[in-house]
């Protein structure tokens, strides 16, 4: 099988581009990385020719960067019809209405076989008429990192703009936490961490994870999966969805709601105290996280759900037992 994975690759060359196509290498298909915005769709419709794929995964269908998002789609309605392969959109934020044009609604089916979504809230969705898949995120593979000389306290990944209301109270509990020497990325020497997560978390004790102010049902964030896959110690917010997937105190450490002193308390036990005891949750984190959420597990449970073989991508401990 023949599996192409279009996307913005030259300039934001993101977790699930790269976990796609890790996982479907190593799950033994031929994968090629095709941008899908910053080149013309004569060398987009040229690599498809050349290429062949069975299956098309594609994101940013229905932006008009680089390309017209009419244009996009009439190429890929126009090769599935020549070259037969079956078309997938990722949706990986917790955006809960779609971006596509009410005018091209109707005639997404002709184009689109399916819609991964990474999150549960997508009653709008199903007026594509496709089939709708829940795909969370996963690991990418990578070896273990021990902890060297500590540069971060604390690491907190994402944005938190004070202007939103999406953001109000998430950004005040990280104003709070800057008072304890958190260190947030982005940052204006480093805009994407995609490739430096194991440097980041080699030299950080320990990881906050918060979702923004009005968390969306069953979106879990790429975060937890990118760092304690990467071998750092989280401490994440309490939610119940991420209990479903990760224990505390044995894979990760969770706190209340906002409270920058529990942050604080689990960072003098776990990361000056008894460091000890925080290095065997990262290393069990670490442990699970390869084992059970890389991409190459995530990708063999979605073509397995794309043929009719599998009810649901696994990610629950339980779906694991």
């Amino acid at each position: 099988m023949r599996i192409a994975i279009l996307g913005k690759w030259h300039r934001y060359p993101s977790y699930y581009l790269h976990g796609m196509l890790e996982g479907f290498i190593r799950n033994g298909y031929q994968a090629m990385a095709i941008e899908f915005i910053d080149a013309g769709l004569s060398m987009v419709e040229t690599a498809l020719r050349i290429f062949k794929p069975n299956l098309v995964f594609c994101h940013m269908l229905f932006s008009d960067e680089g390309n017209k998002s009419d244009d996009k789609i009439e190429l890929l309605l126009r090769l599935k019809k020549s070259l037969g392969f079956r078309v997938y959109h990722q949706l990986g934020d917790p955006r809960l209405l779609p971006r596509w044009k009410k005018e091209v609604e109707g005639g997404l089916k002709d184009v689109l076989d399916g819609i991964l979504i990474a999150h549960k809230e997508w009653e709008a969705f199903s007026s594509a008429g496709v089939q709708l898949i829940y795909f969370p995120y996963g690991t990418l593979k990578m070896d273990f990192q021990e902890l060297g000389d500590i540069k971060y306290k604390l690491v907190f990944m994402g944005t938190y703009p004070s202007d939103s209301w999406l953001y109000q109270k998430r950004t005040r509990f990280l104003t709070r936490l800057k008072e304890y020497d958190l260190i947030t990325f982005p940052s204006p020497d480093q805009d994407n961490t995609t490739f430096i997560t194991s440097e980041i978390a080699r030299r950080t004790a320990a990881f906050v994870n918060i979702l923004g102010d009005n968390t969306v049902k069953g979106f879990l964030s790429l975060r937890p999966f990118q760092f304690i896959g990467a071998g750092c110690l989280s401490f994440q917010m309490r939610l119940d969805e991420i209990d479903d997937i990760f224990i505390d105190k044995e894979h990760h450490l969770v706190f209340d709601d906002y409270d920058e002193n529990q942050v604080m308390d689990l960072y003098r036990y776990y990361c000056e105290k008894k460091r000890s005891e925080g290095e065997k949750i990262k290393r069990q984190g670490y442990a699970y996280c390869q084992e059970f959420h890389n991409y190459q597990v995530r990708t063999k449970d979605l073509l397995e759900v794309l043929d009719g073989k599998r009810e649901k991508v696994r990610y629950k401990l339980e779906d694991f037992k």
